[in-house]
């Protein structure tokens, strides 16, 4: 396509999609912004009503990933809607982490985000430790991740083959060979995949053994769940 067509296409756009792609460009590459995050999540949906997530990133200078962030902002419950449209939530990784907590759970850590009692790396971890520990109620799993910040873990995710479903027990103990019964924080085994929690020390034996089979750790625990000698 010449610069001249271009130029001509881009003459005979809406002036709502202009308007929404100018605001994108001013607010999504900047701490400091004059909309805030439901105001972006506007600009994008009126985006969309033109161009695909695709298109609106090449157009705008931005990832795709980080669109959607900016999206999921409308997964928030009400609430917490009204506290970034305050002001009391401005980050768009801690909204997109927010988003991804049960509608139950939401509120409870927003509220903690706004008094400076959680950060961005603390959501991650709690999405990360509830995913991993889903029967924890949401205050469970916060004050874990409140009591072992200075406590390095690992969180790590592993898929159980048809002839092991049954066996959760026999995972787990081949675990406990490998990594010491004392090491191994939780785990948890349903419907077909797992998670298992590691402190340092597990992590490291972990890392080594990835290294010495020049494979991933993710591989290393699947060799680990199969029985295999590693």
């Amino acid at each position: 396509m010449s610069p001249l067509k271009k130029v001509s296409q881009a003459s005979e756009e809406p002036a709502e999609l202009k308007d929404a792609l100018a605001a994108l460009i001013a607010n999504t590459k900047r701490v400091k912004r004059k909309l805030n995050l439901i105001e972006i999540a506007e600009k994008i949906a009126t985006a969309k009503k033109y161009l695909s997530v695709g298109e609106i990133a090449d157009r705008i200078i931005l990832s795709k990933e980080m669109i959607r962030e900016f999206e999921r902002v409308n997964h928030l419950i009400l609430p917490i809607k009204k506290m970034v449209e305050k002001g009391e939530i401005k980050s768009v990784e801690i909204a997109d982490r927010l988003s991804r907590l049960p509608p139950v759970g939401q509120l409870y850590v927003a509220k903690k985000v706004a008094r400076g009692l959680l950060n961005s790396d603390d959501l991650r971890a709690i999405v990360s430790f509830r995913k991993a520990m889903p029967h924890l109620d949401i205050s469970g799993v916060v004050q874990r991740i409140e009591k072992s910040r200075n406590i390095k873990e690992f969180i790590a995710e592993f898929s159980i083959p048809k002839d092991l479903s049954a066996q959760p027990e026999l995972i787990k103990k081949r675990f406990e060979i490998i990594f010491g019964a004392d090491h191994i924080r939780a785990t948890s085994i349903q419907h077909g995949s797992g998670h298992i929690i590691l402190d340092a020390i597990a992590k490291d034996i972990l890392v080594e053994k990835a290294r010495k089979h020049r494979v991933t750790k993710r591989e290393i625990l699947q060799l680990i769940v199969a029985g295999e000698d590693t």
